[in-house]
């Protein structure tokens, strides 16, 4: 309030009996103390952002050197994840995986078709394969194209055993599992008409996993491929040891 007064050290003003204010750009006599109420605390990325560099004067080299702290999401090994589509035209009869999350093994059965397509190359492989044991050549040749056929659009050899020990075609034919994992997505419900080509399930061996991280450009080279790696999960248990791959 009355800026004609200046001291050369903190006190209050003898006009208003105020606190006196230190003025910028003059230093504080040795001997007495500076305080101010307006400290600013910065975040670890508020510091990155801001492009700010500290050093401790007097710590060796050594000691300057903390661990940089990214922050990441756990994502599904993308090497590992298989996605079941559609071979033929049809309705899904029954399907057996009603939920993602659920664990398939390797085998299991994932849904069941009805196809007019398939039934006409089951008839087709029947009257081949009851040919080619009467007369052979071509008629053998012609079941093993129809069989291969058969194959592309996903039966399995037992399947095609089944259908020659029971001489007629199957109306519904079950689709299996090609891997282990556990259902991701699951695009179809039961009685479904699909096309050719529709995704229907998507698996995932969870067995391993990515850890996908935010990294700054400029501290790209604190990460090299191969370099030894914490991970630890909100909620976890004790940190896990990794290393970057890529």
């Amino acid at each position: 309030m009355h800026p004609q007064v200046h001291q050369s050290k903190p006190g209050l003003c003898p006009i208003c009996g105020m606190d006196l204010v230190k003025q910028a750009g003059h230093p504080t006599p040795a001997g007495s103390e500076a305080t101010s109420g307006a400290d600013l605390t910065l975040t670890a990325q508020q510091v990155t952002l801001g492009n700010i560099h500290t050093q401790v004067i007097g710590t060796s080299p050594s000691e300057l050197s903390a661990p940089t702290v990214l922050t990441g999401t756990i994502t599904a090994d993308a090497l590992q994840t298989e996605s079941v589509s559609s071979r033929v035209a049809g309705r899904i009869e029954h399907l057996y995986v009603r939920q993602t999350g659920q664990l398939i093994n390797r085998g299991a059965p994932l849904f069941s078709v009805y196809s007019e397509q398939l039934q006409s190359l089951q008839q087709e492989y029947l009257l081949a394969l009851a040919q080619s044991r009467e007369q052979g050549g071509a008629y053998r040749q012609f079941a093993e194209a129809t069989s291969q056929k058969l194959r592309l659009l996903g039966l399995t050899s037992g399947q095609l055993r089944q259908l020659a020990a029971r001489g007629r075609p199957n109306p519904v034919v079950t689709y299996y599992s090609p891997t282990t994992g556990t259902v991701q997505t699951l695009d179809v419900v039961q009685g479904q008409y699909v096309t050719e080509g529709s995704p229907l399930v998507t698996l995932t061996n969870l067995a391993t996993v990515w850890v996908e991280a935010q990294l700054y450009p400029q501290d790209v080279d604190k990460l090299p491929i191969g370099k030894n790696v914490t991970v630890q999960v909100a909620g976890g248990p004790a940190p896990i040891k990794a290393k970057s791959s890529f």
